[in-house]
């Protein structure tokens, strides 16, 4: 649980947590650096194609740099629907803003700081009780 979580492994916990059997057969890869074969390719294309993600203007994606805590928190929000109306002068403000609302955020986690297995865990779960 004290692991720091990569991009890629965020994607599989999102995408599973709202999709519980996602159709995941993709025959040719999403990014530059998404290569078919790694168990990840399916969440990250699957996660493209819904409009989740878009990755770098470069055409990769970074399957293995880790992830912050306003991405995964904004990679989750939008997953389960969320998408902010107004825009901020901080890219992830609305998110901090609407997670703060909802009384969802991991409060102990700065904005740039990278999330943990646990953290992720017990963001998800905060979200989808409130979803649900």
């Amino acid at each position: 649980p004290n692991n720091t979580l990569n991009r890629a492994e965020l994607l599989k916990i999102v995408i599973l947590a709202k999709y519980p059997e996602p159709a995941l057969s993709y025959s040719e890869s999403c990014f530059n650096d998404v290569y078919l074969g790694a168990w990840y390719t399916h969440y990250v294309c699957f996660a493209k194609e819904k409009g989740i993600i878009q990755g770098y203007p470069n055409g990769t994606f970074k399957p293995s740099q880790e992830i912050t805590y306003t991405e995964a928190l904004k990679i989750t929000l939008e997953i389960m629907g969320y998408s902010p109306t107004q825009s901020t002068k901080v890219w992830y403000q609305a998110y901090l803003d609407k997670a703060s609302t909802m009384k969802i955020g991991l409060d102990s986690l700065a904005p740039g700081q990278s999330i943990t297995r646990g953290g992720m865990a017990q963001l998800i779960m905060n979200v989808m009780k409130y979803t649900i």
